[in-house]
């Protein structure tokens, strides 16, 4: 198991730095502060996937070239293959976010909405909140869900999973090895699979 500690924030940095790479070279976590005013506009990709988790600050998430969704610390939402996606931030105060990216080289473009190879989902389906109990969402590439874990939790390992804590600003990687967590207490995490 690697622990991330997710501090760019505290540190003053601001763009994005991969905090890891996994063993296959097939999916990156990597950590990025939006500045105010920053943005990462509107694209696509054509060969994968990048998804985002707040980790502080509001962030304002295209979800079209012209529609946004306000998201807040602890939730995420979903960059899929060919859906247009982007980061803004309109606050005063800096977006910290965890961006979850598979496959290694997932491409980039810029379509316009009515783009033939664009694809269509609504902004209430783009993010998932902790507060929405066990709901898993999953795309070709990977898979995300919030898991309450009160006692020892074990998982086969055969992928790569992280586990996120997005309070403590705290990632737990666990690359193609057995998962085992042993909390000290009751705690709400973000539970990620993907591709190693």
């Amino acid at each position: 198991m690697q622990k991330v500690e997710l501090r760019a924030v505290e540190s003053g940095g601001y763009g994005l730095r991969t905090v890891f790479q996994s063993a296959g070279g097939k999916t990156r976590l990597i950590e990025g502060v939006l500045a105010p005013g920053g943005e990462i506009g509107p694209h696509t990709h054509p060969s994968g996937e990048d998804c985002g988790l707040v980790l502080s600050g509001v962030l304002t998430y295209w979800v079209s070239n012209s529609e946004t969704i306000s998201v807040l610390p602890g939730e995420v939402v979903f960059g899929w293959q060919q859906v247009i996606h982007g980061y803004r931030n309109d606050s005063s105060e800096p977006v910290h976010l965890l961006i979850f990216s598979t496959p290694g080289n997932n491409g980039l473009e810029y379509p316009g909405d009515g783009d033939a190879m664009v694809r269509h989902l609504p902004g209430a389906e783009r993010k998932l909140t902790s507060a929405e109990g066990e709901r898993q969402v999953c795309s070709e590439y990977s898979f995300f869900s919030f898991v309450t874990v009160g006692e020892a939790y074990a998982d086969s390992g055969e992928s790569l999973v992280v586990f996120v804590d997005s309070g403590e600003k705290r990632a737990y990687v666990f690359d193609r090895e057995p998962v085992r967590l042993l909390p000290t207490r009751d705690k709400r995490l973000l539970r990620y699979a993907a591709q190693s």
